[in-house]
């Protein structure tokens, strides 16, 4: 009797250890992933989060703090289901236990899926990424942004009394590469009134802006135009110059500078040939809000050079010409609202006045445009 209760309970025993043993275990928490614009993603754990910085663990890199727009943390696993440490080029790291089950057969990383593939890369070229060139990235030797591009467009037509026709047609380019801020631009106004043309402009301009100091910049900016109702076949300039930050916060950007501008200008009744101006610059943005941003620039010029121009006859003096003083002064708003992430109403005041134009009725230009803008 016993040993058949012996038996009994030893079975007993051994059916509960296999039923342990089978027991599905506590699921382990998936790490978080670190998610970069271009692609790239890093897993680890975020250890803090706030407005402006990411603070974030990585076997690979060890702790990395870098600014909240760079990148974007996503809880949990991967979405597609791949290794990110593969998508970098960091092979997993095998550890020898001996409840570790065997390896699985190899398979290829998948290739790593972007919402926008990056411009340094070309196409059909290895997008796998080292952690030693990810490290680049954030500390700066190699960090710098797409450009972002906007296109606008304005139309108005009128028949009636009046017939009206103008059309604005602008474009814009905006980079940041460490410290340098790189802008371009190109603009083309047409306009007609009751056949005639009253508005033919076409101007195009490139920025350079680096940081120099907390709150001071220097300034490179080249510009072109072309200006048939002015008499103005070609007008380059090239102006440096340095600035001050008065204000800078997420509301307010202030910046105030000076400099010398170079510049050459063909005219068939005003005078042509090459020109030094001093110049001083103003620009301002405010944020109402994530939607509505209002930017506003000024800028004068003015050339000590001019006075009065003599007319000869063999070598005696036979009339003089007083030539207009050169200066210039340019007034720019616009206010912006954003429809969707791509689409934008602009609203525009320009105002810009030549003192060297012969014409003295095509010195002022004044106009209100109101156009749609789309983002790129």
């Amino acid at each position: 009797m016993r040993s058949l209760f012996a038996l009994t309970f030893a079975l007993l025993t051994l059916s509960a250890g296999k039923l342990l043993a089978n027991e599905p275990t506590e699921p382990v928490a998936a790490p978080d992933q670190l998610r970069f614009k271009n692609g790239d993603r890093l897993t680890g754990t975020l250890i803090r989060q706030d407005d402006a910085v990411i603070v974030f663990a990585s076997d690979a890199l060890g702790e990395i703090t870098i600014p909240q727009q760079g990148a974007m943390v996503i809880k949990g696993s991967d979405p597609d289901g791949i290794p990110v440490e593969a998508l970098v080029g960091i092979a997993p790291i095998e550890t020898d236990t001996p409840d570790s089950p065997p390896p699985a057969e190899e398979t290829k990383p998948a290739k790593p899926k972007s919402d926008s593939p990056s411009p340094r890369q070309k196409p059909g070229a290895d997008e796998q990424k080292t952690a030693a060139e990810i490290a680049k990235t954030l500390d700066g030797e190699t960090k710098a942004s797409d450009w972002d591009g906007k296109l606008e467009f304005g139309l108005r037509q009128q028949q009636g009394r009046r017939d009206v026709f103008a059309l604005d047609i602008r474009g814009s380019a905006d980079r940041t590469i460490g410290d340098n801020d790189l802008r371009a631009k190109a603009r083309l106004l047409y306009g007609e009134q009751d056949g005639r043309v009253n508005n033919d402009r076409y101007d195009a301009s490139f920025q350079w802006r680096r940081e120099i100091g907390e709150r001071t910049f220097a300034q490179s900016l080249t510009s072109y135009f072309q200006d048939d109702l002015k008499d103005i076949n070609r007008n380059w300039e090239q102006n440096l110059g340095a600035g001050i930050r008065l204000f800078d916060n997420k509301e307010h950007v202030v910046n105030l500078g000076a400099g010398l501008t170079g510049q050459y200008r063909e005219a068939e009744l005003a005078q042509s040939g090459f020109f030094t101006l001093v110049e001083i610059f103003q620009d301002y943005t405010y944020r109402f809000n994530k939607r509505i941003t209002l930017r506003q620039n000024a800028q004068a010029q003015y050339s000590p050079e001019g006075g009065t121009r003599f007319l000869s006859v063999g070598t005696q003096p036979s009339a003089a010409i007083r030539e207009a003083d050169n200066y210039k002064i340019r007034f720019n708003t616009v206010l912006q609202g954003k429809l969707t992430r791509k689409l934008s109403m602009n609203l525009r005041f320009e105002y810009e006045y030549d003192n060297a134009v012969r014409p003295q009725t095509a010195r002022t230009d004044q106009r209100i445009i109101s156009s749609i803008g789309y983002a790129f």
